[in-house]
């Protein structure tokens, strides 16, 4: 990190990193803006988070990223003003606003890695998508700002932060972001804010942006109050324009570990050595940041792979904890050597402790909460209700729950559809809710809690529900399923012939459904994470879809069984129950086979069978060992020789021909360094239904 170079390129990634969590905190704070408009802290917030992208991009020179946020500050700060409620029309604005700033911090990251054009205002300009659509906006919130008050100097306060977007469409740069601001060389507050085109005190911020502000006035709305104080606070590209409530009052703000979105993250400029404004602190400096930084948690960013490496070689530490014990019986029954084995036995448990320590330390490192999954939702139930005509709120609660952060991004996609299906299939239409007694505003509930080492998300409706009949009389017309099937198919089994590939209950296709993306789709997927989805609905009442997932990818828990004298693990998520059956209550129909279990009949199959290691023993024994699994809401019985013991596992993926075996989806090493297939108890239940 000697090279000046280097340092310059962590701080821009990590910036990145940072706005991009910005961006979908302001998408969310903006949906709630829409339903609470007269809210000033709210409004405060997303002002502050606006700020806290604009010091930074300001600071290093990204001066497309500057420019969008600068006018969409000026924006709000307009709406404020002009004392207007937000409405549908100026949230659509607001929203792709922020959507023209997602393209501008994409083009920013093209622009680290080289791969971005070399433009007029330099190699990190907004780029195309984003001068595009914030032209778009520019001319909207014109528009918008003139009808709202004809005339009013404010209102063209409103045009002219419009029209600064359109100059920076059109190239006209009002931020220039020289090699100053790309070092962080600020000097003095006039020159720093000359230079990147921020007006430093309110009263020259607001002339500059036609925005009629009292210096002291509409504090609680736009911090103002602070704003007035912003000539004679601290300078430099601290405050990034956005007023003195980011500069007399930032630099303390960052330091006590508070930040713009609320939620206590550290800004990133404040960790810096010169500060929020980039300049040498003085002599007390020392002190005082030494009195703060005991009062505060620190916080560092780690790359994931270095977190990944980590979690690799606990896994490896874990395989050769499980060796302990393995040790400590062979010196105890092949050698002879109690008070030897004991002693290693001992050691086994020190190691074992200080194993389990080590895990949880990791794992707790790499948790992160689902909130920033379910940010999301909200954007889409309001684009799926405005292009529907539909009346429907969303509820959220749990969103603090934590969750590996490698699952947190591939369960985004099946949640999306999940909450498009529940709004645009589960919710009916206003006059239809009425009619049926109903509120005229659908409800949607999205929820995440831990339960039994898992993490449960419901998505809950209280729409149309699924209609079986509906369901069946599809996959017959479409051939997925034989007459006879359906006919003995009971209502949970008809609402899961939902999840059969290429199965849609839309009726034309549209900008939200009937695209061919299936249920079948987000159930694989989430089965890829070792979860599972469960469907619950009642006509006219609703439907509860259920995902489980596991807190972690890295290590499980399973039973090892003994099968024709292999050894496999079945994972323990997926076992309900291990049972003995009797042969007299196994039954043989069409070709397959069932047993009586606890009053209902479940389907059941040789494991050495599936794997062509023998036939079934029906005549060999009067009871068999049986491992029940559950799966999509349905239960079967394997039937194995032996139940040996439990035990942690690290899953080894495996590679070439290997990772296509039916069945089967991964190995691992035992303390006796035995190698170990793992089934896919899923897969299990498919072969055996297939024959």
């Amino acid at each position: 990190m000697n090279d000046p170079m280097v340092s310059e390129r962590v701080l821009r990634e990590m910036l990145l990193k940072e706005w991009t969590e910005c961006a979908g905190v302001l998408e969310s704070r903006i949906l709630r803006l829409e339903v609470n408009s007269r809210d000033g802290e709210l409004m405060e917030e997303i002002l502050e988070t606006i700020r806290r992208v604009k010091r930074g991009s300001a600071y290093i020179g990204a001066t497309g990223v500057t420019k969008i946020v600068h006018e969409l500050e000026s924006a709000l700060r307009t709406l404020g003003d002009l004392g207007i409620r937000a409405d549908a029309e100026l949230i659509d604005l607001l929203l792709l606003a922020v959507e023209a700033l997602g393209d501008g911090l994409r083009a920013f990251g093209d622009a680290l890695d080289g791969r971005g054009p070399l433009a007029a205002d330099g190699p990190f300009a907004p780029g195309t998508d984003a001068e595009a659509k914030w032209s778009e906006v520019a001319c909207g919130l014109r528009a918008y700002f003139d009808r709202a008050h004809p005339g009013a100097p404010a209102a063209g306060g409103g045009a002219n932060a419009a029209g600064g977007a359109a100059e920076m469409a059109g190239g006209k740069a009002d931020v220039t972001g020289d090699a100053g601001a790309a070092n962080g060389d600020a000097n003095a507050a006039d020159d720093a804010d000359a230079a990147n085109g921020d007006a430093v005190a309110a009263d020259d911020a607001d002339a500059a942006n036609g925005d009629t502000v009292a210096a002291g006035g509409k504090a609680n709305v736009t911090g103002d109050a602070g704003e007035a104080d912003a000539g004679g606070g601290a300078g430099g590209f601290a405050d990034g324009g956005a007023g003195g409530a980011d500069a007399a009052g930032g630099p303390d703000r960052a330091e006590s570990g508070e930040s713009g979105n609320g939620r206590g993250q550290t800004d990133i400029l404040a960790r810096l050595p010169g500060g929020a404004d980039g300049r040498p602190g003085t002599a007390a400096d020392p002190a005082r940041n030494a009195a703060q930084l005991s009062h505060h948690p620190q916080s560092i960013r780690v790359s994931q792979d270095k977190l990944d490496k980590m979690m690799n070689m606990i896994s490896e530490l874990l395989i050769a904890k499980n060796a302990f014990m393995h040790l400590s019986a062979r010196l105890n029954v092949e050698y002879d050597l109690p008070e030897l084995s004991k002693e290693v036995k001992e050691i086994g448990f020190s190691v074992n402790r200080i194993t389990d320590e080590l895990q949880n330390a990791i794992m707790s490192i790499r948790m992160v909460e689902i909130r920033t999954v379910f940010q999301k939702m909200p954007r889409i139930v309001r684009d799926v209700a405005q292009l529907t005509g539909k009346k429907m709120e969303l509820a959220m609660a749990g969103e603090t729950t934590e969750i590996d952060k490698t699952i947190v991004e591939q369960i985004s996609d099946p949640l999306v559809h999940l909450i498009r299906n529940a709004a645009d299939h589960g919710i009916e239409d206003a006059e239809e809710r009425l009619r049926k007694g109903k509120r005229e505003i659908g409800r949607i509930e999205l929820r995440a809690y831990n339960k039994d080492k898992h993490v449960y998300i419901e998505i809950e409706d209280d729409g149309k529900g699924i209609d079986p009949e509906a369901l069946k009389r599809k996959a017959l017309e479409r051939g997925l399923i034989q007459p006879d099937q359906a006919d003995r198919m009971s209502g949970s089994q008809l609402v899961n012939l939902i999840f059969l590939p290429g199965f849609s209950t839309a009726g034309r296709i549209t900008e939200v459904s009937g695209r061919g993306v299936g249920m079948d789709i987000v159930k694989s997927n989430i089965e890829k994470l070792g979860g599972a989805v469960f469907i619950d609905s009642e006509v006219d009442r609703g439907t509860k879809v259920v995902i489980r997932l596991p807190l972690t990818l890295a290590i499980s828990r399973g039973l090892i069984v003994n099968v024709a004298r292999e050894s496999y693990i079945i994972p323990i998520e997926y076992i309900s129950e291990t049972v003995k059956i009797g042969r007299r209550d196994i039954h043989r129909f069409d070709g397959k086979f069932f047993a009586h279990h606890k009053g209902s009949v479940i389907g059941v199959e040789w494991l050495a069978k599936l794997f062509l290691l023998g036939d079934r023993d029906l005549d060999g024994k009067d009871e068999f060992h049986a491992v029940i699994i559950s799966g999509g809401g349905e239960k079967f019985g394997i039937i194995v020789d032996k139940l040996l013991s439990e035990q942690e596992f690290v899953i080894k993926a495996l590679h070439g021909r290997l990772a296509g075996i039916p069945g089967i989806s991964g190995s691992t090493l035992l303390g006796d360094g035995q190698v170990v297939l793992i089934v896919n108890p899923l897969d299990l239940i498919r072969l055996a239904k297939n024959g």
